[in-house]
């Protein structure tokens, strides 16, 4: 089976982090925008967008998707897990 996974980087290294197990946010002021993301072992990382380079609009949009993404994935997971018993019988 595939996992969907978010790659974030902390401290320079990459990590792969199951999608169902994120979630993310944002924020907006002084022409930037953050966007947090909650990892699976409880911690946080901050990225920083300059929205001179990345218009307002798309990091919004890139914060949806992530956001749906791992809502959908929440979803798949559990209507797979409530088939494993049918598949097994």
């Amino acid at each position: 089976m595939y996992e969907h996974v978010l790659v974030v980087e902390v401290d320079g290294r990459d990590f792969e982090c199951p999608l169902h197990e994120v979630s993310v946010r944002d924020e907006y002021s002084d022409g930037s925008g953050h966007v947090y993301v909650a990892l699976p072992d409880g911690r946080r990382q901050m990225v920083s967008i300059s929205l001179e380079e990345t218009p307002e609009a798309e990091v919004r949009r890139f914060v949806v998707a992530v956001f749906n993404a791992a809502a959908d994935e929440k979803m798949a997971r559990l209507e797979r897990q409530a088939l494993v018993p049918q598949a097994e019988a």
